[in-house]
């Protein structure tokens, strides 16, 4: 019972009816009470926005949108000198080619016709433990590669995880090569 400002007390009833048709429901429900001279009184409504939003709240897909950081030149930028160490992964359709820019220096090809995140992750690894100070690669994808998989080996050597120090510590995250650049894949050699 709802109290109003009169001496007339509402009720709210529960739905009536209910109609739904492939994805479009409504409801009809009464409002009852008793007015300040005791005579009854009644309303009735339909409320087609409560179950549609319960509905939609319901059945829908919820999205998790990322955003990439990627660094590109700029043309007004003076030309950089040759880095030290540059990374350059290049996805082709047989597996990952690593190279420094002007040799290979290692292949990871597919196992059963998917892409060894974890050897490439782990290779990142031991060439950024060879060359701590260099924070930039490039991601190479060869025509004909889904790009889920560029995505992929954009986050396989951006960071990874190291397992803490101790019993019970957690793990650390750790850097790998977080400023990426993207493009398309000479074409050549294959792992």
């Amino acid at each position: 019972m709802i109290e109003q400002t009169t001496d007339s007390q509402a009720t709210l009833a529960v739905p009536d009816e209910l109609f739904a048709d492939g994805d479009r429901c409504c409801y009809c429900w009464t409002m009852r009470w008793t007015e300040a001279d005791g005579t009854p009184a009644s309303s009735t409504g339909v409320d087609i926005f409560t179950v549609r939003v319960t509905f939609l709240l319901m059945t829908a897909v919820f999205l998790r949108i990322t955003i990439i950081q990627l660094d590109l030149p700029s043309a007004a930028a003076a030309s950089p000198s040759e880095p030290d160490f540059r990374l350059e992964v290049i996805v082709r359709k047989e597996g990952f080619e690593l190279t420094n820019g002007r040799e290979r220096i290692a292949a990871i090809p597919t196992v059963n016709g998917e892409y060894d995140l974890k050897a490439l992750t782990e290779m990142a690894l031991a060439l950024k433990r060879e060359h701590p100070q260099t924070e930039t690669a490039s991601v190479l994808m060869e025509p004909g590669v889904n790009y889920d998989y560029l995505i992929r080996a954009m986050d396989a050597i951006r960071d990874t995880e190291l397992p803490g120090n101790g019993a019970g510590a957690r793990p650390m995250k750790v850097a790998l090569f977080p400023k990426i650049a993207v493009g398309d894949a000479p074409m050549g050699a294959t792992p």
